[in-house]
């Protein structure tokens, strides 16, 4: 059923027509409502709980001071922040206005530090699924990449490319970021095609890295299984890991890709189609908190 949004002018600062319009919006009962906001955040919490875990074990064994620790304590501390703070604050806020009520929120800085830090997740996986990859099909040259010179310059590059990405956006330019009609914070109008490069650039990018370095070592693996007769154990323990970083990848993509898709190429949808819109989310956070991390360790 149709309904039209707010008509409530006395939140300060905010107008129908100004940040919601006057576009009738598909919503749902507030039964499936508390049912989104309740399962939204149980996976949020077991996502913030296991990056903290892992992050935890990797102190107390040592292992974040030396070899690909720090990418990955790094990756913990991104996946940690979006789990437990930026998508709740989201969460509790489109609760609030689908619920009738609001508070106040600088909805252009949430969404751009959600951008951000998605972003930075995003290069992360990137650094991560390089080392898996130098490890399985260059392990000679695995000691030049673990390095700390080249693990702090890898982190380095994936914030200056999210900031690059991010920051011309908190500006508005060929973006405005604010309330959406269903109460998220997130792109209220887009103009140009710098959203869409963004999204090239800092998503899909990444995101065909991952494939093409997984499939890489996936075939390479295979290939070598069949010629190699001595050392099969480890050949085994290989294979296996490659064929479980390909479908983190499929995982990954299942989870991750749905959202920037709507966003990029089906915006109106995605800021008008609140049940579309909220179960997105939901698996956003399900890609965080099933995140195979221990592929890496």
């Amino acid at each position: 059923m149709a309904y039209t949004y707010f008509t409530n002018t006395s939140y300060p600062g905010i107008t129908p027509v100004h940040v919601f319009g006057n576009r009738s919006l598909h919503l749902v009962s507030p039964q499936e409502l508390k049912a989104w906001f309740a399962l939204t955040t149980a996976f949020g919490i077991v996502g913030a709980v296991l990056t903290l875990l892992l992050f935890m074990i990797m102190v107390i064994l040592n292992k974040f001071r030396t070899g690909s620790g720090i990418m990955i304590s790094h990756s913990q501390l991104i996946d940690f922040i979006i789990c437990s703070i930026l998508n709740p604050v989201q969460n509790v806020t489109i609760l609030q206005i689908q619920s009738g009520r609001y508070t106040l929120i600088d909805c252009r800085f949430v969404q751009f530090t959600q951008i951000l830090f998605v972003f930075v997740g995003n290069w992360s996986a990137v650094l991560l699924a390089g080392n898996r990859f130098v490890a399985i099909v260059l392990p000679l040259h695995y000691g030049k990449v673990t390095t700390r010179w080249a693990l702090a310059l890898g982190i380095t590059t994936a914030w200056i490319i999210s900031l690059a990405c991010s920051v011309p956006m908190y500006f508005n330019v060929g973006v405005v970021l604010g309330m959406q009609p269903t109460g998220a914070c997130g792109t209220v109008q887009i103009s140009g095609h710098f959203f869409q490069s963004v999204g090239i650039v800092s998503t899909y990018f990444p995101i065909a890295l991952l494939g093409a370095m997984y499939m890489t070592v996936f075939l390479q693996q295979k290939l070598c299984k069949r010629e190699a007769k001595r050392q099969r154990e480890a050949m085994r323990k290989r294979v296996a890991l490659a064929k479980a970083l390909c479908c983190s990848f499929l995982w990954y993509c299942l989870c991750m890709l749905p959202a920037p898709v709507l966003i990029n190429f089906f915006p109106d949808v995605w800021r008008h189609e609140f049940r579309l819109l909220m179960w997105t989310r939901t698996l956003l956070i399900i890609g965080y908190a099933a995140n195979p991390r221990l592929l890496y360790t």
